[in-house]
């Protein structure tokens, strides 16, 4: 399941599910935040659930409901998806990381919230798990820690706005669609653009850029530079895109 489909463009989000495909994955694209895919994600639920309980017949088991947990990393809408298809708001949501801190059982029923006042089938409904985001002990990809601290999966203590903004801007300038995010944050942080045009496919122009930003906007300070733009990036206004490209 990949979920805030809407922080992607449809190009991105259809190369995506032909690699995945590809390599025998069959996606489920869900965007808790507007409930976007969470009817599809609702009855695969309610499918696994059944399955679970065929598995249990079979042993001459009475069916029961089934236990999942939601995982992934922090700040990806893992209680916001557990609202939608609770129907009803239960799990705290926010975008930010590490807002879920406890863990808490919550049901689900094959019909969401329209089946809340009615029997429990317990061979359809789902138990799910809301957990805190979870992330490795260490990344040693720096790239790609990079990408999920500009993505606000990382607590912000753990980087420097400046540094992460510089590296924003160079996967923005590696990637084949990434032109028109780089027009818009150009005009947003008042840096001209042929400074961008004169950026490489993978080359470094990020931490010239910030520099630019920080002398037009904050009398030089870099760090509110790169907060500002990762601002701009976190909340949309440089369009929908992914900052990775499958293989």
């Amino acid at each position: 399941m990949l979920n805030r489909v809407d922080q992607v463009s449809p190009a991105d989000r259809d190369a995506w599910d032909a690699a995945l495909r590809a390599a025998g994955e069959i996606p489920l694209w869900t965007d808790g935040a507007g409930g976007a895919g969470v009817g599809k994600l609702r009855a695969a639920a309610a499918g696994a659930a059944c399955a679970a309980n065929a598995r249990r017949a079979g042993r001459g088991l009475a069916p029961r409901p089934a236990r999942a947990a939601v995982v992934g990393m922090p700040n990806v809408g893992k209680s916001a998806l557990i609202n939608r298809l609770l129907g009803r708001r239960i799990a705290d949501s926010a975008p930010r990381p590490g807002v879920t801190r406890d863990l808490r059982w919550c049901r689900v029923k094959a019909g969401g919230s329209a089946a809340a006042a009615a029997p429990l089938n317990p061979g359809t409904a789902l138990d799910l798990l809301d957990a805190p985001g979870v992330l490795p002990p260490s990344i040693a990809d720096q790239a790609a820690a990079a990408r999920l601290a500009a993505c606000n999966d990382i607590g912000g203590a753990a980087y420097s706005d400046a540094c992460v903004a510089a590296d924003l801007v160079d996967t923005l300038a590696g990637l084949a669609r990434g032109g028109g995010a780089l027009g818009r944050l150009s005009t947003l942080a008042r840096v001209p653009w042929p400074m961008l045009e004169g950026a490489r496919p993978g080359g470094r122009c990020g931490d010239d850029f910030v520099r630019a930003a920080a002398a037009a906007l904050f009398q030089g300070d870099v760090e509110r530079a790169g907060a500002r733009i990762l601002k701009h990036y976190r909340q949309g206004a440089l369009g929908a895109l992914s900052l990775e490209e499958p293989l």
